[in-house]
């Protein structure tokens, strides 16, 4: 089948705001009322912040308990008894295939591989058998994963003894600096990740690459599928892997997160114990620049052709955009963009359920600093591949509809009514949120 895109750089998509502003003032409180609230904290905007909420002026979860070792490694600890007697540990680096020369293309994902083969103190093959003498599974308590921007290492507990706690801090402080790479482990590892890239190799994948490319031609970000490319899967010897291993996997990149019914002043303690001796690089490498948005790039049109896949049609307007601060302003221009955006797809959900559309499935989407160069609003639609024409005519005119019309206050009210409770929801679960995700 095949895939029709569009794309554009005027402000198609941004249509959340404007056409809100109106129908919400019936919903926001009055002057009077907005005066008796209380004022935003001031942002604190100077140096670098070491977490999100210090640079916001939302308040931060007062039972999270936040620190940074003198290597610059940070660290969130959260007590959470549900389920009891139970963890979960992650370990995030703020690096990932975006971080990888040409001739590492694939590394990334292929040092999680490597992190369970062989370590100075974790021998090759003893990694998954000292995991499994504890109670856990490769797969559902033990993983990895890696994209663009970061790989993070995953272990869930299925007890909180002292052992068990300091036998997983111990094993992800392997993987953080004391992986051996061996020159045949990695030769004896080529296949499975190649049999990985294969399976990966998907229509959709495909598809989603060239939509990448479409929209981000020239960037960076278009040649760093996290999988990688079979030719340095292949070849790439053991020098490039420590290369890239080195440079991004520093104490300054890294983040440590502990949750579940443990004692925040005993995982704070063992957290120094292990990884208080790892050493930041005096001359760390850099990110790249991943790409930029063409500006004056105009409209266009573009055309995917599969044969393995569904027919699907986007409209995107994408424009220049850093990620902002996660403040109470942007999360209110945020809520905007998602009431109009809810409000537009439910339209077309009312059109897909009359059972004579051609229209299969649309979602509407909008993301504010895409990999923090482009900001981008965007429809998706799938449709039956013989009326693919009727099915785009649908997406345009809803888009100039709510465009030039804007929504019914009955329409916002529905949409703030569902958004509300969801957000009600979440607050009254917040207490019995779950540490582990469920096998």
């Amino acid at each position: 089948m095949t895939t029709a895109i569009a794309r554009a750089t005027s402000c198609i998509g941004w249509l959340s705001a404007a056409a809100l502003f109106g129908a919400l003032a019936a919903c926001t409180p009055s002057q009077d009322d907005a005066a008796e609230t209380d004022a935003p904290a001031q942002v604190e905007t100077g140096g670098e912040a070491d977490f999100a909420h210090q640079s916001s002026d939302l308040p931060v979860d007062p039972a999270v308990r936040y620190g940074r070792l003198d290597n610059g490694m940070r660290y969130a600890i959260l007590q959470n008894d549900t389920p009891s007697n139970t963890a979960v540990l992650r370990m995030a680096f703020n690096a990932g295939s975006l971080n990888e020369a040409d001739d590492q293309r694939g590394l990334a994902h292929f040092l999680e591989h490597m992190a369970f083969n062989g370590s100075e103190n974790v021998p090759e093959g003893e990694m998954i058998r000292l995991l499994e003498r504890y109670g856990l599974e490769f797969g559902p308590d033990t993983n990895a994963g890696t994209n663009r921007e970061y790989v993070i290492y995953m272990l869930n507990l299925p007890d909180t003894n002292d052992e068990l706690v300091d036998t997983g801090l111990m094993i992800l402080r392997e993987t953080a600096s004391n992986l051996t790479l061996d020159a045949d482990a990695i030769d004896r590892e080529r296949n499975v990740i190649l049999s990985e890239e294969r399976f990966r190799n998907t229509p959709i994948r495909r598809w989603n690459n060239a939509l990448t490319e479409f929209r981000y031609p020239g960037a960076l970000v278009v040649d760093r599928d996290a999988i990688g490319i079979p030719e340095v899967i292949e070849t790439a010897p053991r020098e490039r892997f420590v290369d890239y291993y080195e440079n991004f996997y520093t104490p300054e990149r890294a983040m440590f997160v502990v949750v579940g019914d443990i004692d925040p002043d005993q995982i704070e303690a063992l957290i120094e114990t292990h990884f208080g001796d790892w050493e930041q690089p005096e001359d760390p490498r850099e990110d790249p620049v991943p790409g930029e948005v063409v500006a004056d790039r105009g409209f266009e049109t573009g055309y995917f052709h599969d044969p393995e896949i569904f027919t699907i049609m986007t409209i995107d307007a994408i424009r220049p955009g850093e990620r902002e601060a996660d403040t109470a302003a942007t999360r209110f221009e945020n809520g905007l963009h998602a009431l109009g955006n809810a409000i537009l797809e439910r339209r077309l959900d009312s059109i897909i359920n009359s059972g004579t559309s051609p229209l299969i499935q649309a979602n509407v989407g909008y993301s504010q600093g895409e990999y923090d160069f482009a900001t981008r609003a965007g429809i998706l639609g799938v449709s039956q591949p013989e009326r693919w024409t009727e099915a785009l005519a649908i997406l345009e005119q809803e888009l100039r509809r709510a465009r030039e019309f804007g929504f019914t206050q009955g329409e916002l009210n529905e949409q703030v009514s569902n958004m509300r409770t969801a957000l009600q929801n979440a607050a009254a679960q917040a207490a019995t949120r779950g540490a582990v995700r469920h096998r």
